[in-house]
């Protein structure tokens, strides 16, 4: 209720003045934890090499690589617990949303992978590819991070293009999207705040 008393007491200069500050707020802890997003962009495109190289050596078992990935389900969870335990973490409605933006689109891309990788075939990467760009441009605009915004555009037009790339290639594919989508906009957010401070 104090929340709605706040909200009704401000006028619409407030209301905007309030509303930046929150997406300054939320750009600034992403800032500080870019490494996460920097981390996922190395396992990711790391794994999706690893797949086809192991593929095209044959291994039947080439999609086992991406299990590394549970390790970095594991690393951020305790890396954010770790934050909100020591209170340099806190919260507001732009960073919850994106953690659980990041949370759940990790799920469903487990979900794809273990229940549904037989039936969607060599259509599981290229789905895969487009819930990771969504992810990131979703990311970028909440933020209003263009490295972001178009890394993630971008990832989402390899990932449709990835639809019509042989189901041999399509692990490149993906590692390329992690590197376009993760990796290159999170060395750019670390330059820019490198010298901005």
């Amino acid at each position: 209720m104090n929340k709605n008393i706040i909200m009704e007491t401000l006028s619409p200069e407030q209301s905007l003045l309030l509303i930046q500050q929150t997406i300054a707020d939320a750009k600034g802890r992403f800032k500080e934890n870019g490494v996460i997003f920097m981390m996922w962009g190395i396992l990711i495109a790391g794994c999706s090499f690893a797949h086809y190289v192991f593929d095209a050596l044959g291994y039947a078992q080439a999609h086992l690589s991406y299990s590394v990935l549970s390790l970095g389900f594991v690393v951020t969870f305790i890396y954010y617990f770790k934050k909100s335990k020591s209170g340099s973490h806190s919260w507001n409605l732009i960073t919850k949303i994106l953690a659980y933006l990041g949370w759940f689109t990790g799920l469903n891309i487990v979900i794809l992978s273990i229940v549904f990788a037989t039936m969607l075939k060599a259509l599981l990467i290229p789905m895969i590819a487009i819930l990771l760009s969504m992810n990131i441009i979703i990311v970028g605009v909440a933020l209003r991070e263009k490295a972001f915004l178009w890394g993630g555009i971008v990832a989402n037009i390899i990932a449709i293009f990835t639809f019509f790339v042989p189901y041999l290639f399509q692990p490149l594919m993906q590692a390329l999207i992690a590197i376009v989508a993760f990796i290159v906009p999170s060395i750019l957010l670390y330059q820019k705040q490198k010298y901005h401070v």
